[in-house]
């Protein structure tokens, strides 16, 4: 199965690339939060396993709230290897108690998009983050204003990792999304989030 066979709204395979070949450590583990039916989840897990070495092992648990633990074990099974555990039906912050403080390389949040449900994620997973790795999330864009609010009070500087393009220039801003696209250009390492479906990141 290719990831293209499967349900979902993946815009960020480069960006997932780049988290494939920039591992730190040589027993990588990440947590991918709000998998839906596996679409991104499977290309990463596809992606970690092209850049295995000898002796390197990976393994990506998923997260997710509705109950799709069977669709999510039918379609990541030929990557299964590097697939950890599958919490579903399962809430993000129930899920960040399972795993101890400083134990992942990566974490990557597509669940609960408003300001407070990402802030809480944020709050709860960023500990868990070991130094040198990543937190990461999706849908950094005007169309979730509470997605790039929750990440600008949280860290001083984002990087953002463009999406899929849309064309958003006839789409109406009302004057609280104006407000968080020019606190994220002046602080943002790069600027502008003109993009559908981007995702920001941070390294710990």
């Amino acid at each position: 199965m290719n990831w293209t066979d499967i349900h979902g709204c993946f815009s960020f395979a480069e960006f997932y690339d780049f988290v494939a070949s920039s591992r730190n450590s040589y027993a990588w583990r990440g947590v991918e939060v709000g998998a839906l039916h596996g679409q991104s989840a499977r290309y990463l897990a596809a992606a970690l396993r092209r850049n295995l070495v000898p002796s390197m092992h990976a393994r990506l648990d998923v997260v997710e709230l509705s109950d799709n633990r069977e669709i999510l074990r039918a379609n990541l099974a030929d990557v299964a290897g590097t697939i950890g555990d599958i919490h579903s039906p399962c809430f993000s912050l129930q899920a960040a108690t399972m795993y101890d403080a400083a134990s992942l390389d990566f974490v990557f949040l597509d669940a609960d998009h408003s300001y407070e449900g990402v802030s809480a994620d944020i709050a709860a997973w960023t500990p868990k983050v070991k130094r040198g790795g990543i937190i990461a999330g999706h849908d950094f864009c005007h169309y979730f204003p509470g997605v790039i609010r929750a990440v600008l009070e949280r860290f001083p500087q984002v990087n953002v990792w463009r999406g899929t393009e849309w064309p958003d220039e006839h789409v109406p801003h009302d004057w609280r999304r104006k407000a968080a696209e020019e606190d994220f250009r002046k602080r943002s390492v790069h600027g502008g989030c003109k993009d559908y479906l981007a995702s920001w990141w941070v390294r710990i």
